[in-house]
């Protein structure tokens, strides 16, 4: 287990330190290569447990995979283990796979600055990035012609999960590009500032 740190904390909506039945167990993976089928993902993930799915699903974004786990420790020990981790020549991205319920109060989140993002990145995949620091939400700045301006903000539930992501994300590669992270002092007054141009 050298090298691998401890499970990171469950997604959002899971009880701290407590079973439960809703926990998290699907990953979604980002940078697979087009030379990667669903036999050779289901082979690499299903080393770190047992998989009850496993497929491929390419659209505008790219090529993305989806892994669902029989349970949350293997989940966990592949989140660990293989973000990151460079397969066929194309650097995988790996996050728990959240499905959102209804949209929460976020005024009280802490707000963390998200920098050089890709075109390739939506605000889906900028919450996954995030989800295991308790993010409760994610908006990408577009400019008028709907691009990507190279920043977003994500929302976090407590300080110490934000300070956790901060420290952890600044620097790492989502989607081949490392990210800059910082905690935003002005976020609602930066996203008012969009226009120009």
């Amino acid at each position: 287990m050298d090298g691998i740190g401890p499970p990171p904390p469950g997604p959002p909506g899971g009880a701290g330190g407590k079973p439960n039945p809703h926990q998290n167990r699907a990953l979604h993976v980002t940078g697979i290569s087009p030379m990667v089928d669903e036999a050779l993902l289901a082979e690499i993930f299903g080393a770190f447990g047992q998989l009850l799915t496993c497929k491929i699903v390419r659209d505008s974004a790219g090529v993305h995979g989806f892994c669902d786990y029989a349970d949350y420790n293997s989940a966990c020990t592949a989140l660990a283990a293989l973000n990151g981790r460079e397969v066929l020549g194309s650097q995988l991205g790996v996050a728990w796979h959240v499905v959102q319920g209804a949209k929460e109060d976020t005024s009280n989140h802490i707000t963390v600055f998200v920098g050089n993002i890709g075109d390739a990145i939506d605000e889906y995949t900028l919450f996954e990035a995030f989800a295991q620091y308790n993010c409760s939400d994610s908006r990408i700045v577009r400019g008028d012609d709907g691009r990507c301006l190279g920043y977003g903000f994500v929302t976090i539930r407590t300080q110490e999960d934000a300070n956790a992501a901060v420290t952890a994300q600044d620097g790492q590669r989502l989607m081949g590009r490392p990210l800059r992270v910082s905690l935003a002092r002005t976020a609602r007054h930066s996203e008012s500032k969009e226009g120009g141009g």
